[in-house]
């Protein structure tokens, strides 16, 4: 679920500047950018900018995100990660999003992932 979450942030990271609007080096960077000028991404898919992050609808399905303090884009938590499985949650082996809610803090537990001290988690064995 992890790494097809991280594939959906990269794409619309790929729309997100094939529409003309700059990859941000830092969280603070996106927060200050303005793209009202930008309607849609691509001419046809919908997105809204929040905070340090952008959720996108892709035509595969929503995907919601966070830029990191160096505007890394293969930060996750729990909340997005259910959000964006949301409705193939049987896929991934789970019942329910407070079942991937469970097993993720069994993996941070575990070493699995880390926190970053912000708001995001990492795969531990990332940089």
């Amino acid at each position: 679920m992890i790494s097809d979450y991280q594939v959906a942030v990269a794409k619309a990271v790929a729309l997100i500047t094939a529409s003309g609007i700059l990859r941000p080096h830092n969280s603070m960077a996106w927060m200050v950018l303005d793209t009202s000028h930008i309607d849609k991404l691509d001419g046809q898919v919908e997105y809204f900018k929040h905070g340090a992050g952008c959720a996108v609808r892709l035509p595969d399905g929503p995907v919601d995100f966070d830029f990191g303090r160096a505007g890394e884009i293969d930060g996750f938590d729990a909340g997005r990660l259910g959000l964006f499985a949301r409705n193939r949650l049987h896929e991934y082996g789970f019942s329910s999003e407070s079942e991937v809610q469970r097993v993720f803090g069994a993996a941070l537990e575990a070493g699995k992932i880390r926190y970053s001290g912000d708001v995001l988690y990492y795969l531990a064995d990332e940089g």
